[in-house]
């Protein structure tokens, strides 16, 4: 068996430019722009990508699928960007708050179980949902 390899290249003026032409098809100041970077940015690399994305200046949120990925995000860079969780079960609640994660909250069930821990914690968060 032969094994090939490949290489990907990506032309971020490209990426840039198509990025800007959503930003002024939307053009509005009551939209915010969220960029999904869940699953490794589909491969292109999590971390390099959301701190490309965050100096653009054009988007408002970073989007993951779970918790681990928005951590992974808050511990390996400087992003300051909104980070909004897909998929949050109700044991991560306290791990969004540590990371200033904003969880969607997707479900009653998840929803009864996130009001509770705020009432426990005291807090207020911000959430999508």
């Amino acid at each position: 068996m032969t094994l090939t390899s490949a290489t990907l290249k990506i032309n971020m003026a490209a990426l840039k430019h198509n990025l800007n032409h959503f930003v002024d098809i939307l053009n509005s100041k009551n939209t915010k722009i969220m960029i999904m970077v869940k699953a490794f940015a589909y491969g292109l690399g999590s971390v390099p990508i959301a701190q490309w994305i965050q100096k653009t200046s054009l988007v408002d949120y970073l989007g993951v699928a779970y918790v681990s990925e928005g951590v992974q995000l808050r511990h390996s860079t400087d992003i300051y960007l909104p980070i909004m969780v897909m998929v949050v079960i109700e044991y991560e609640f306290e791990t969004c708050r540590q990371f200033n994660l904003e969880p969607v909250i997707y479900s009653m069930h998840i929803f009864d179980k996130f009001l509770e821990f705020l009432q426990q914690t005291e807090g207020k968060k911000t959430v999508a949902l």
